[in-house]
């Protein structure tokens, strides 16, 4: 009932080669995909001077086809590196796979590690050992792992945090300040690598937070604030904090067994008085008082009196589209549930009188009563009567109004489309995975294992053909087709066909992908190349 039908992921875009001569065997004929309207001769025009030095080939290295792709008129793959590396990412994160986004790259030989900007420049010589923790920068920058020892690096490959410590990783977005362990003491040093505060032992209940304006650090129950400049401001005594990532002016702190709140200069909002409250997500938390929940808001002021058995709230998001989703929660007494959505009135929508109320998306609520599902709209009326043996879920999707998902059962991510009058838009032994925006395509895989494109009303737009395929960002998404990599329009026309089989990771900012090329005797390296397309105005 409460699954997520459709899994986040990455967006998209491509890939490529790296030019040299021939591969033995393989001919540039080879490289001819079909492409609708296809032309070798009219390329964009690219500043190749401004391209970052591509490092000497090694004895292993194979040699690309002359062309690397066909495409339309304005697409083209540049090659930075020659095809000699091993670029499998480790970050294995389940469900969908996608074409993962990166900050930078990492580019194996030896069982060592050198890294590549997001340009595509060799930032430093195979000194790193493998990093299992991705390809991912935090604030811009790159936590690495140096002959057992962890330290920090920017994005031009220089160093900010020595090699010594047992981890590192940045801890303000100004990226000034790194928290780091060195036998079992964990520390903030600045960018400069010096110690400029000790924060607690591994294992002891520390705790360090970036606040508004402000920084809290909790230790040995003390929740000391600082300024800026890690000047102290006020101690408070804590033995927890809680300081969510949405909500950075607020701080929920417990001490002697009662939870309040403060603000993020330490002064109080709310004395320690309640039995247990939970993170702010946007102005609202839930809070208990003597084994019964309740709702309160960012000023300590009582929403929902603790009264209910328990309560589910799904705080507020904002939308790629700008669209602001407002919150909800959901509400139990005894072992029916009821809902609201409009948490500063203090009134529910529905009273308890379901088995169960999800998170409203858009236009809906899913509902569970005598263990049948349907929907409720957002003035509480049901739209889809109780009738369907698995759950109808509009969160996490950018349906139109009047659509819904319904769960499937052929596996736990299955799941169909159907409208407010209980017409199967789409069968739910599909795999459904929606974009980001309102508008924008819904990648679906298809029970025979190909991915297609469906609209916000469940209906195919671009055919389900493709082998592997991403979301679209602007007017393309990149796909794979008859085992190669190619990238196709609104209109689900082939632009661009490649050489390469599989890309492994790509930069949306600089176009520059990790890109897998395997040769006629069936040997496998990586690249990196840089995708040019044509700006469009069609989307």
């Amino acid at each position: 009932m409460k699954k997520v039908f459709a899994l986040l992921l990455t967006l998209i875009l491509l890939f490529t080669g790296c030019g040299q001569e021939e591969a033995p065997g393989e001919s540039s004929s080879a490289a001819q995909e079909t492409v609708s309207g296809s032309s070798q001769t009219q390329r964009p025009q690219v500043d190749t001077d401004n391209l970052p030095k591509s490092p000497e080939a090694t004895q292993d290295a194979l040699a690309l086809p002359e062309v690397l792709a066909t495409s339309e008129e304005g697409y083209e793959v540049i090659a930075l590196t020659p095809a000699q590396y091993d670029m499998e990412c480790p970050l294995n994160r389940g469900g969908f796979r996608g074409f993962l986004q990166m900050d930078y790259f990492q580019a194996k030989q030896d069982g060592k590690v050198a890294i590549f900007s997001p340009e595509g420049e060799l930032l430093s010589d195979y000194i790193y050992d493998d990093n299992e923790d991705g390809w991912g920068a935090r604030y811009g920058y790159i936590t690495l792992k140096k002959e057992g020892k962890y330290g920090v690096v920017d994005l031009d490959g220089n160093q900010v945090v020595p090699f010594e410590y047992e981890y590192a990783w940045p801890a303000n977005e100004d990226g000034t300040l790194f928290e780091v362990t060195k036998q079992d003491k964990n520390y903030l040093v600045n960018d400069q690598g010096e110690q400029v505060l000790e924060l607690g032992d591994r294992g002891s209940g520390y705790e360090f937070d970036e606040l508004d304006g402000t920084y809290a650090s909790l230790k040995n129950g003390v929740l000391q604030f600082y300024d800026k400049d890690l000047k102290p401001i006020k101690n408070v005594a804590c033995d927890e904090v809680r300081v969510s990532y949405t909500k950075k002016d607020r701080v929920v702190y417990s001490t002697g067994g009662k939870f309040g709140i403060l603000d993020s200069y330490g002064e109080t909002i709310l004395a320690p008085v309640y039995d247990d409250i939970d993170y702010f997500s946007g102005d609202y938390a839930v809070f208990t008082q003597n084994n019964k929940k309740g709702i309160l808001d960012s000023n300590g002021e009582v929403a929902f009196d603790a009264q209910w058995d328990d309560i589910y709230y799904y705080g507020p998001f904002t939308a790629e589209d700008g669209q602001e989703q407002t919150p909800s929660a959901s509400f139990m007494k005894g072992d029916q549930w009821g809902v609201a959505t409009d948490l500063s009135s203090g009134q529910l929508l529905v009273e308890p009188k379901y088995d169960f109320i999800g998170r409203f998306g858009r236009y809906y609520a899913s509902i569970e009563e005598g263990g049948k599902f349907g929907a409720i709209d957002r003035q509480g009326n049901v739209v889809l009567e109780p009738v369907y043996d698995t759950a109808v879920e509009s969160a996490d999707t950018n349906l139109e109004e009047g659509y819904l998902t319904i769960e499937g059962t052929d596996g736990p991510f299955s799941a169909g489309i159907i409208d407010t009058a209980g017409n199967m838009i789409l069968p739910t032994d599909n795999y459904i995975v929606f974009a980001s925006q309102q508008n924008d395509y819904n990648l679906v895989l298809t029970p025979d294992e190909k991915w297609g494109y469906i609209d916000n009303k469940g209906q195919f737009v671009i055919q389900p053909k493709f082998e592997d395929a991403d979301r679209f960002a602007g007017d393309t998404a990149i796909v794979k087709l008859n085992g190669k990599i190619c990238l196709i329009d609104r209109d689900g026309e082939v632009v661009l066909s490649t050489v390469f089989t599989d890309v492994t990771a790509y930069n949306p900012e600089t176009m520059v992908f990790a890109a897998q090329y395997t040769d006629p005797e069936g040997r496998s390296k990586y690249c990196l190349a840089k995708f040019v397309m044509p700006v469009m105005d069609k989307y």
